[in-house]
């Protein structure tokens, strides 16, 4: 495919530390970010061994961030910022997000915000962040479970054909975006 053939042309950049790193990526990166994908430029930058214990395991962050390239490619453009962290996250296997979402008082307290209140909170602090990424990935992952044999390949043929989400989830599940997301939630 296309995108797979991309995907050989990505440039990995290794910082040996975290001041590089930010040097490398620039200004809007934020302080607890640990790697990021630029897919306009088909280029990853993370955190090499210099990193500290919150980086995690290198091949997973790898994972994630080839997850938004792949997303990028295949999609056409950038998706939703929610779907992109989701997708990225449940790519990458990334089940300790769960986690995040069991001990959350803030969650218990106020609910679950709505798709576009993720995207306020990914781009939070470091707490906000995690919880907005561990919504993400569990509204990805339900949403593969929309289709327990064929996961999320369904809703992508459709998004490449309509170019828009709720037009995909429509047409692969018989569920629109808001729907999926009042039940969700």
């Amino acid at each position: 495919q296309a995108w797979m053939r991309r995907l050989c042309e990505v440039g990995v950049m290794i910082a040996p530390d975290e001041r590089t790193l930010h040097t490398w990526i620039g200004a809007g990166f934020p302080e607890w970010g640990i790697a990021v994908a630029i897919p306009e430029e088909g280029r990853i930058v993370m955190q090499g061994r210099g990193a500290n214990s919150r980086a995690g395991d290198p091949r997973v962050t790898l994972r994630h961030e080839l997850a938004h390239l792949a997303l990028y490619e295949t999609m056409g453009g950038a998706p939703p910022r929610w779907f992109d962290e989701g997708f990225a996250s449940y790519s990458a296997g990334e089940w300790g997000r769960d986690q995040v979402l069991a001990s959350s008082l803030v969650l218990a307290l106020r609910g679950v915000p709505r798709f576009a209140g993720l995207d306020t909170l990914i781009s939070g602090g470091t707490v906000r962040a995690e919880q907005g990424y561990a919504l993400a990935h569990r509204a990805v992952a339900d949403i593969a479970a929309l289709d327990p044999r064929g996961g999320l390949a369904l809703l992508f043929r459709h998004w490449q054909e309509t170019r828009a989400l709720d037009a995909a989830l429509r047409q692969a599940y018989g569920v629109t975006l808001d729907g999926f997301e009042d039940t969700w939630r």
